[in-house]
């Protein structure tokens, strides 16, 4: 259902590129978790990644993965990068900057390159 709003959204926007996180990694680095983040590795990542770049082919966008190293902290107005900025559901920078953190991460996110 997430992937055909997103596929739906990019059309309205017409965007010809999507970009998304690279989670290839994420369950080499359960060791590395805190004991309260360990349940993430029963995610469906092939959810999050495979159907809607699928879906994305169908409707003949690219699709291009960024590495998500730090999206959650990153500023998307001015780059800055700092652990503190992100508390919750809230990004404030000391830039003044002021965003739903996942709507802020987006933004890096769309900033990034492809690797």
């Amino acid at each position: 259902m997430i992937s055909k709003e997103i596929i739906k959204f990019a059309q309205e926007c017409s965007a010809y590129i999507i970009k998304i996180e690279d989670r290839s990694n994420t369950r080499t680095m359960k060791k590395f978790w805190k004991r309260s983040d360990r349940n993430i590795n029963s995610w469906a990542f092939c959810d999050l990644e495979i159907k809607p770049i699928y879906k994305a082919q169908l409707a003949e966008l690219e699709v291009q993965k960024v590495n998500p190293f730090k999206t959650s902290q990153e500023c998307s107005n001015c780059g800055n990068t700092v652990k503190k900025n992100h508390r919750g559901s809230l990004y404030q920078c000391s830039c003044g900057y002021k965003n739903n953190a996942d709507v802020n991460a987006s933004f890096v996110i769309g900033t990034r390159s492809s690797i």
